[in-house]
């Protein structure tokens, strides 16, 4: 007995052993099936996806970059390329036209400011130059004084300007000569006085005069020529404009009768303001324009013949140069003078 149940024992643990090998298998093989259908069911999907991109790919760029252009829109492209070139050709020949008439404009209104500016300094020098005058005075024991002054227009009546000590001890009879034509003068002085291109008119023995200053304003009268003839000689006040004194360096004309100038023409030194001084509270420029005697009560002027800026006076001689003093007065102060008169 005991060896028959031995015998079945081992038998029926080799049919177990092989049930199970067989289960194991048959799951291997249904897990390897299973796999294979996923991987397959995933692959195509895959592909489905990869080829409907490149599908929706392909039509973008056929519908987007590759647009359906004719051979016609090419050649009008190319035309409104050419007319585009050809207008802006156009627009930068015609700036370049407007620049050279726009610089051309410009050079002729620097050519006529620079005319007119020529034209102004003559005006104003001629201005200057024509209300000159040569101032003469009686002294006794036949002694004739010799100066020069301004002729300025003030309230309808013409007044002499000068220095007080060129007037100062007359005898009353003083009088000046206003030379209209130079070239007359120059010519023939009677002629010129004929033919009123030299006037004469005689300086009121009553004037007024301020002694510190050295200053005399004098009404003019009539001689044998009418005062009418002053209307367009005789200098107006800018006080405006000419009421400052000028610095050191500036250049200044002065303009009178020395005693070696011509008979009745004025003559012009030129020079700067060397310095100022002050005499007695009166302000006074020093100038290295040449300044004579006989120029005393003439007038020193700006440079472009604009401003009255004083009245030249004295000299005083060094030892190697002179320098000569011009007091102060600008067309301010010519105002104020004559208006302290009236």
């Amino acid at each position: 007995m005991k060896n028959e149940e031995l015998e079945i024992e081992p038998r029926e643990a080799s049919v177990r052993e092989t049930k199970t090998l067989l289960f194991i298998g048959l799951g291997l093989v249904t897990l390897l099936m299973f796999g294979f259908l996923i991987k397959s069911y995933f692959d195509k999907a895959v592909q489905t996806k990869v080829d409907e991109a490149k599908k929706d790919l392909a039509d973008k760029d056929y519908s987007q970059t590759k647009p359906d252009i004719s051979r016609d829109d090419i050649a009008e492209l190319k035309k409104e390329i050419e007319n585009l070139k050809n207008e802006t050709a156009k627009q930068s020949k015609k700036q370049q036209q407007s620049t050279s008439q726009q610089v051309s404009t410009i050079k002729e209104e620097l050519e006529s400011a620079d005319v007119l500016a020529k034209q102004s300094y003559e005006e104003q020098s001629n201005v200057v130059l024509d209300s000159m005058a040569k101032v003469v005075c009686d002294f006794d024991n036949d002694v004739t004084g010799i100066g020069s002054g301004s002729i300025w227009s003030f309230n309808n009546k013409y007044y002499l300007i000068t220095n007080y000590h060129v007037l100062e001890d007359s005898i009353g009879n003083c009088g000046i000569t206003i030379a209209v034509d130079w070239n007359a003068v120059a010519d023939d002085i009677e002629k010129a006085y004929q033919d009123d291109n030299l006037l004469l008119y005689t300086v009121s023995a009553e004037y007024t005069y301020w002694e510190d200053y050295d200053v005399a304003i004098a009404e003019l009268l009539p001689y044998e020529q009418p005062l009418s003839f002053l209307e367009n000689i005789a200098l107006h006040t800018n006080e405006e404009e000419c009421n400052e004194n000028l610095s050191p360096g500036t250049k200044i004309k002065i303009v009178g009768f020395p005693y070696t100038s011509s008979l009745a023409l004025p003559t012009i030194t030129e020079g700067i303001v060397s310095s100022w001084e002050k005499y007695e509270d009166i302000a006074y420029y020093i100038t290295s324009a040449k300044i004579e005697h006989g120029n005393s009560g003439g007038v020193a002027v700006t440079d472009d013949y604009y401003c009255v800026v004083g009245i030249p006076t004295s000299v005083v001689v060094g030892t190697t140069e002179s320098l000569g003093r011009i007091l102060m007065f600008t067309e301010s102060d010519v105002k104020q003078f004559l208006e302290s008169i009236l």
